[in-house]
């Protein structure tokens, strides 16, 4: 590389420096996972098989810049820490990747999905196919967190079609989703998956809701917000 060409590289470090994508905090270049040392302490890890993070603020802080401030350059980071999880519980033994779709006008409005560009860098990490024209979102939906318990099956009734059926197949499929919350929009899109002919479903999140109603970190109402434009 010539002179020009790294005092161009240094100046786009001091402008662009790397970041902690859960706090923000100016991180050393070659940070692989983009997690600062304090974060690293902090975060929680799911003790659910199929989720890496129970849901908490650095993380709730780390999905909404993603989401909402236009920071799709996460991804390949978040799907590295799912993709270690997924090796230590044999989800990546599958055929192929669904990630569970926006509905298109809201995908068009933020510009992209967040769950199907976390779902291509898995489909890198693994090279198992991730096929975005299987499970398609027909109609918009309230947020599952803003539901009554009877009321979340209505609120799904009709929202996902399968196409493509002979792609599932008899096929492994691992649905993936950042939020897990309640799980009833996990559970509809791979009840529907199976009801077309996949042989499994499995499903892999970067963070979930704590179940114990008594850890107040499960009660984040910020998790309302990560869900509302899904």
């Amino acid at each position: 590389m010539n002179i020009c060409g790294e005092i161009f590289n240094k100046l786009l470090k001091a402008l662009y420096p790397n970041k902690c994508m859960f706090c923000g905090d100016i991180i050393d270049e070659d940070n692989e996972m983009k997690t600062c040392r304090y974060c690293e302490n902090e975060l929680v890890y799911s003790e659910n098989g199929n989720s890496v993070f129970y849901y908490s603020e650095i993380v709730k802080n780390c999905i909404h810049r993603f989401k909402y401030s236009n920071h799709p350059e996460y991804a390949p980071y978040i799907a590295k820490y799912m993709y270690i999880k997924a090796l230590e519980n044999g989800l990546n033994d599958c055929d192929i990747i669904v990630s569970v779709p926006m509905y298109r006008k809201k995908e068009k409005k933020r510009g992209f999905n967040q769950t199907a560009l976390i779902a291509e860098e898995l489909s890198k990490l693994t090279g198992i196919v991730h096929d975005r024209g299987i499970l398609l979102r027909v109609r918009n939906t309230l947020p599952q967190s803003k539901t009554g318990a009877d009321k979340k099956f209505e609120n799904l009734k009709d929202a996902f079609k399968v196409e493509n059926k002979e792609r599932i197949r008899g096929k492994r499929v691992l649905l993936i989703d950042d939020i897990r919350t309640s799980g009833s929009t996990l559970k509809h899109c791979g009840d529907l998956l199976t009801l077309n002919g996949a042989e499994y479903v499995g499903y892999m999140t970067f963070a979930a809701a704590r179940k114990n109603k008594d850890d107040k970190r499960a009660k984040n109402k910020g998790i309302d917000k990560e869900r509302e434009n899904v």
